[in-house]
C-alpha cells in the first residue's frame, strides 16, 4: 500500500513535479475547453440537419450529390426500445425463443427487430420501434 505524503514545496528540488503538475492542469483546462466548443458544434449540427431534413422533405428527395461533396442523403434508422419487460419475456416464452435470447441486450433485440421488419413480421410483445432520421455525407 501506498503511503500518503504530503511535501512542501522546496523550489528547485521539486520543479519536475511542478512542471508536469502545471502541464497536467493545461491539458485539464484545454479538455475542458474543448468539450464546450464540441457541444456548440454539436448543437449547431443538429440545427443545420433539421433544415436539411425538412428541405429534403419539400423537394421530395432522399438524396442529392454534389461534385465538391458527394453524396448528401436522408439516413432513417429504425431502433427498437422495450416499453414492457413483462410481455415481451412472456412473448419470447410463447415463442420458444426465451432461451435463445435470455440475455436480451440492445444488439441482440436490434437485429431481431430489424429480421422481423424485413420478413413483415409483428414485432414482440413489449417493444416499440422508433425512427430516428439523419442527414450523411458520403465522399467521393
Amino acid at each position: 500500500m501506498v503511503e500518503n505524503k504530503v511535501l512542501e514545496d522546496k523550489g528547485k528540488e521539486d520543479i519536475e513535479i511542478k512542471n508536469y503538475a502545471k502541464k497536467l492542469a493545461d491539458l485539464n483546462d484545454k479538455k475542458r475547453n474543448l468539450k464546450k466548443e464540441l457541444g456548440i458544434i454539436e448543437d449547431e449540427k443538429k440545427k443545420i440537419v433539421e433544415i436539411l431534413i425538412e428541405v429534403f422533405r419539400i423537394k421530395g428527395i432522399t438524396s442529392i450529390v454534389f461534385k465538391e461533396l458527394g453524396n448528401v442523403y436522408l439516413h432513417i434508422g429504425s431502433f427498437p426500445s422495450i416499453k414492457d419487460p413483462a410481455s415481451l419475456e412472456k412473448w419470447l416464452k410463447d415463442n420458444q425463443l426465451f432461451e435463445t435470447m435470455f440475455s436480451f441486450n440492445k444488439n441482440k433485440l436490434g437485429a431481431f427487430c430489424r429480421e422481423c421488419v424485413e420478413d413483415s413480421k409483428s414485432l414482440p410483445d413489449g417493444v416499440e420501434l422508433f425512427t430516428k432520421e439523419d442527414v450523411r455525407i458520403k465522399k467521393h
